[in-house]
């Protein structure tokens, strides 16, 4: 089989495919044949080593990914042979031919989607709804703030923003073309920090009163100016610190 592991950390030119065993089926598992591998923030600063302290090679990347149940363990429950997955394992693994799993780590895919789709899905619409209805439940009505609108889970909190009926939703990005597509996903506004004091065009947009929701991601002085457009009783959900 297949697989991509570091064996040293740095650019994507550390990156190599391996001939390994075929992963172990659990008894109370699947294994899942990938047909494709989402690509996150998070394995771009695990490949530079700089994701968690006890980072050591040989590392496996990949933290989510979509495929197609190939065969199955003799106590597993849920998921027959040619269901559809979704696969997450934040301990890594997902850039590989095959891998396998067990419960909590494999979700049924929604009809509809293609599996690039399904493999790009799960963590970042995942984060961003739980910050948004989970930690924040943020109400319709509400201001909200998305940094590094453009990324990830922050074009997903955008679209969630509005599909909710927040408002004002506003986001931020770093050049005018991704405020366009930002804007474009559903964004009252989206500013563009590289040549915009955001605190400035925050209070613009609300009227002096602030923000009732920032999803922040950046930290450092970043997350200080956030709390500065706070409207009473709002709050900052942190969601990284890039």
């Amino acid at each position: 089989m297949r697989q991509i592991v570091l064996e040293e950390f740095g650019g994507p030119e550390v990156m190599r495919v391996r001939d390994l065993p075929e992963p172990e089926l659990p008894a109370d598992g699947w294994l899942v044949e990938i047909r494709a591998s989402g690509i996150n923030y998070a394995d771009v600063v695990e490949r530079r080593g700089r994701y968690r302290r006890e980072q050591s090679c040989p590392y496996p990347l990949g933290k989510e990914a979509a495929g197609v149940v190939v065969e199955r363990g003799e106590r597993a429950e849920g998921f027959e042979v040619g269901a559809e997955v979704i696969v997450i394992r934040f301990a890594g693994g997902c850039y590989a031919e095959r891998v396998a799993v067990r419960p909590g780590e494999i979700l049924a895919g929604p009809s509809g989607y293609s599996m690039e789709e399904l493999a790009a899905f799960t963590l970042t619409w995942g984060t961003a709804w739980c910050a948004i209805h989970e930690v924040a439940r943020v109400r319709p009505g509400e201001a909200s703030l998305i940094q590094a609108a453009a990324g990830g889970v922050g074009s997903a909190a955008v679209a969630l923003a509005r599909s909710h009926g927040c408002g004002p939703v506003i986001g931020t990005a770093g050049s005018p073309e991704k405020c366009n597509w930002v804007e474009a996903l559903g964004a009252d506004a989206c500013i563009d920090y590289t040549s915009e004091d955001f605190r400035e065009a925050v209070r613009e947009y609300t009227g002096g009163r602030g923000v009732d929701f920032v999803l922040e991601s950046v930290g450092g002085e970043v997350f200080e100016q956030s709390l500065e457009v706070l409207a009473p009783l709002g709050c900052v959900v942190v969601i990284g610190f890039t």
